[in-house]
């Protein structure tokens, strides 16, 4: 299917999409301009109505990337990925952390103590899966703003946590309750039991001095306490692993036979989904449905395993359907720029170098004029030599003028880019 224009009228209310060419002639004849980009949206200078159908939204929910379709009978008008910034942070509420310490070791004057007076909201939720939250509510707003949404149907993660960790669908009522560490003294007791007192560096098997429980995963890389993720070694060995955890990962879970199982993943999809449910009633209708029948259902139409197409699947209920040949990628970065004082001044402090340089900020698509390659401003310099990148990251120049780039887009804290889908599906 070829590339669709959205359409919105006069008062900015959602019309049905059109074709790349009658919205050329539109903008052509100045009867229609330019509202949005990406996804490249028009806006009728005439006209406050038009003809709608009922346009369904499928959400795949997920804790580092969404899926999202908008489908209108037999055809999908909209299909997005969208990576959310979970990952990011922990490391910036470490780093905001810091900053609430500097300025308590400052040199100021005396400030009470103000912990008495701290209290959550109602309906508080971590910042990470507050996060997750507001991703998912961002984006059915957006599809919402240029589409006549009538319906959103959103899958609802169900995950048992301690079945998964047993590689089982489910477990019997008493098995619950009979964990790891059942009967056992404490978590250290039950390591040092199963591992039968002996450092489990190969070829080591020590059994005297000092024997401590090594984390596989790092606690400063994500991970937990769990046992799964601790293993008995000697003093010495523990020192000689300290900054290569990642070279002896996979020959200690071959060791104690544990598993790789990120269930933070898992929880923070599933201690979400009650919240986006309730905020996404507020923009439409809602339904819910289940990963075993949006599973089900993409296999009926015969499509291959991509979060869009999940989505896809939920929103057509497993009808036969037109899909497009291209799709959005959205990527949450954020502005991330923070502010050491308050007031005009803090400015100069808090962003140097300054917000916008010879007329280009952080997160500005370009284009780059020498070779056409379109990018995102990821770095800037007082000089006026930007760093670009793609919208994963992955640096495209290192260092560019600003005389031989061309502005696209400003730069916003959710990034947008449309990609071609190869014929035969994304392997």
């Amino acid at each position: 299917m070829k590339k669709l224009v959205y359409v919105v009228n006069k008062n900015e209310k959602p019309l049905m999409p059109c074709k790349a060419s009658k919205a050329k002639k539109l903008l052509k004849n100045e009867k229609a301009e330019v509202f949005e980009y990406e996804p490249f949206t028009i806006k009728l200078k005439f006209g406050a109505s038009g003809y709608k159908n009922k346009v369904v939204l499928g959400i795949d929910t997920g804790s580092s990337n969404i899926g999202i379709a908008a489908v209108c009978g037999n055809r999908v008008l909209f299909q997005a990925e969208a990576k959310t910034k979970t990952s990011l942070i922990v490391d910036r509420m470490t780093k905001r952390a810091s900053y609430r310490r500097t300025r308590r070791n400052r040199k100021t004057r005396y400030r009470k103590p103000r912990f008495d007076n701290r209290k959550r909201k109602d309906g508080w939720l971590p910042p990470s899966i507050q996060e997750n939250v507001e991703m998912h509510i961002k984006m059915i707003k957006m599809v919402n703003k240029i589409l006549p949404v009538t319906k959103i149907i959103i899958e609802t993660a169900q995950f048992d946590t301690h079945a998964l960790k047993e590689g089982k669908y489910k477990l019997n009522n008493f098995e619950y309750q009979k964990g790891p560490l059942y009967k056992e003294e404490n978590l250290k007791m039950y390591i040092r039991k199963r591992d039968k007192y002996l450092c489990q560096m190969p070829k080591c098997k020590e059994e005297k001095g000092v024997l401590e429980c090594h984390h596989i995963i790092p606690r400063r890389k994500g991970g937990t306490n769990k046992p799964e993720n601790l293993i008995l070694l000697c003093e010495k060995c523990h020192k000689k692993i300290t900054g290569k955890e990642e070279q002896f990962i996979d020959i200690f879970y071959s060791i104690t036979k544990g598993k790789r199982i990120n269930t933070k993943d898992f929880a923070r999809t599933q201690a979400g989904k009650t919240k986006i449910v309730e905020l996404a009633k507020t923009i439409a209708p809602v339904e819910q449905t289940i990963g075993a029948i949006t599973k089900v259902d993409r296999k009926k139409i015969g499509l291959p395993k991509t979060h869009y197409n999940d989505a896809v699947a939920i929103a057509s209920q497993g009808r036969k359907i037109k899909t497009l040949n291209y799709y959005y990628k959205f990527v949450n970065k954020g502005r991330g720029q923070y502010q050491l004082r308050k007031g005009i001044r803090s400015q100069m402090i808090a962003q140097s170098p300054e917000r916008e340089i010879e007329g280009f900020k952080r997160w500005d698509k370009v284009k780059v004029i020498d070779t056409g390659e379109i990018g995102f401003i990821n770095r800037k310099r007082t000089s006026g030599q930007f760093g670009i990148s793609d919208i994963e990251g992955k640096t495209i120049y290192g260092s560019k003028t600003f005389r031989k780039l061309k502005k696209i887009s400003s730069g916003k804290s959710i990034l947008c880019e449309m990609k071609k889908i190869p014929k035969g599906g994304l392997k």
